[in-house]
């Protein structure tokens, strides 16, 4: 699906969690078009599925620094505020994509 990043489900004792990932807070809308999701959302709204539940969309308020580790010395170290380059001389791995 378009804008769509990824997906994480978790199961704790009887209660289930569903959290995804999208480029924007407005791209998650297809999935009320149809196909398996529409068919899952009519088993919740009827008679077959959970005893309750909540939908919502979440907005980053702050994306802190990302940080790595230098391969050569060890050290974590800030990427961006580092310009990648570890306070030993060394250049940094690039950091991990996030969300």
């Amino acid at each position: 699906m378009g804008g769509f990043l990824g997906i994480v489900g978790v199961t704790v004792g009887k209660r289930m969690m569903t959290i995804t990932a999208w480029e924007n807070a407005k791209d998650p809308r297809q999935l009320l078009a149809g196909g398996t999701h529409a068919e899952a959302m009519k088993k919740f709204f009827g008679t077959e599925l959970a005893s309750g539940g909540f939908t919502s969309v979440w907005v980053p308020d702050r994306i802190n620094a990302r940080w790595v580790r230098c391969s050569s010395c060890h050290r974590m170290t800030d990427h961006e505020r580092s310009a990648g380059t570890c306070s030993c001389g060394k250049k940094l791995p690039e950091p991990l994509s996030y969300w």
